[in-house]
């Protein structure tokens, strides 16, 4: 689990600070794919790693019967490198986007580059303060 966890920051870092977008593009599709043959060379060095987790963690789970996992587990790398190619494409094109589509992708970076959080989208979207914003979400974590 560390491992995909290290490997999800890197993933992250590339599409955050390191990848343009016409290079995302085609990492995204490879990782959609699962198949390395679906990427460019000089990318081909983060895929590999990410592959190589998923094996090692494949290898581990099917000593314990519990190799079925291993397809969720991926699914999920699915989605979150489409989540984090959005947020790419936002912070390339200077977007804010409307709330719910920024919940929809669920993930806020912030760290390198600007990528809106959902107080901002909220703001822009209703023409509301950062303190409405802020109590509006409050509201939100509290009640559930």
């Amino acid at each position: 689990m560390t491992k995909v966890l290290k490997m999800s920051s890197i993933i992250d870092d590339t599409y955050d600070a390191y990848g343009t977008l016409d290079e995302l593009a085609p990492f995204t599709d490879a990782i959609q794919r699962w198949d390395i043959t679906a990427i460019e060379p000089y990318l081909r060095p983060a895929y590999e790693a990410l592959l190589d987790v998923y094996s090692e963690m494949e290898q581990v789970l099917t000593k314990e019967c519990k190799s079925d996992r291993v397809y969720y587990a991926k699914q999920e790398m699915k989605n979150l490198a489409s989540a984090y190619f959005k947020e790419a494409q936002w912070s390339d094109g200077g977007c804010i986007p409307k709330c719910e589509e920024h919940l929809e992708n669920a993930l806020a970076e912030q760290e390198r580059g600007h990528v809106a959080s959902i107080i901002e989208c909220y703001m822009k979207e209703y023409g509301a303060s950062k303190q409405e914003a802020y109590m509006k979400y409050h509201k939100e974590v509290i009640n559930g």
